[in-house]
């Protein structure tokens, strides 16, 4: 299977829209850990939402306002998190 390009594109830090997902990790109204094509990506802000996820082509939106977003290892990772769990 190809692996899926990662893009994110932000919407006056009100609105993110994210290819490119392989998982998430956590999440809350203040983070956001996700795990994208491109590394591990968290998101930082207030009253945070996930309005739209499709786990079959990776693309997230994520609402709210947008504080910071920070990448990190860019290392393949065994997928563990909660989404991960429910479709195994």
């Amino acid at each position: 299977m190809a692996e899926k390009i990662h893009t994110i594109i932000i919407e006056d830090r009100k609105k993110l829209t994210l290819s490119g997902v392989n998982d998430v990790e956590r999440f809350d109204e203040n983070t956001a850990v996700i795990y994208t094509s491109a590394g591990s990506l968290m998101i930082k802000g207030r009253s945070l939402n996930v309005s739209g996820l499709d786990t079959d082509t990776g693309e997230m939106t994520v609402s709210g306002e947008i504080s910071a977003i920070a990448y990190g290892n860019r290392e393949k990772r065994e997928k563990t998190g909660f989404f991960a769990s429910l479709f195994r």
